[in-house]
């Protein structure tokens, strides 16, 4: 997955519902480190967006359960256009998995007492987050490099 990411000349992101917010954090960070990134949570921009794809570009499909289908089918768009397809998942067997090239699997286990996702959400950031530091450990000082420009900016938008 490290080396998809480091070599696309795109990266999309995509994840609907309680997967959502993990997406947005995905492209923060990659984007942080240089990597030309999209995101998206709505399934209509998800479909113009695969459209702009093709090979040497990566699309990363994050979904707990590996069955909400706009991700799933967006994975499958995005293969048969030659792109490099990534999923993470909880769930092994899932619909997901059988659309991505490659495998990213978590492991969590919500409680019965929470409406929302704790455990799987924390497992894909962790996810996300060791993808990060790896592109950027892949990457060496084109990343650092691209940090530094991003440091440079941001005192500009703080008091």
């Amino acid at each position: 997955a490290t080396e998809a990411l480091v070599n696309a000349g795109t990266v999309a992101i995509a994840g609907v519902g309680t997967s959502g917010p993990i997406v947005l954090d995905c492209q923060y960070k990659l984007m942080r480190i240089g990597l030309r990134c999209q995101a998206f949570v709505d399934p209509h921009i998800e479909l113009m967006l695969i459209a702009q794809l093709g090979p040497g570009d990566a699309l990363i499909g994050i979904s707990h359960s590996g069955s909400s289908r706009e991700v799933v089918e967006a994975l499958a768009a995005a293969r048969e256009a030659g792109v490099t397809t990534i999923c993470i998942t909880g769930y092994p067997k899932s619909p997901i998995t059988s659309v991505a090239g490659i495998r990213l699997h978590t492991s969590a286990v919500e409680t019965k007492y929470r409406t929302e996702a704790v455990a799987s959400r924390v497992a894909q950031l962790t996810i996300t987050d060791a993808l990060e530091v790896n592109v950027a450990l892949r990457m060496k000082e084109r990343a650092f490099d691209q940090i530094r420009k991003m440091e440079r900016l941001m005192p500009s938008r703080k008091y």
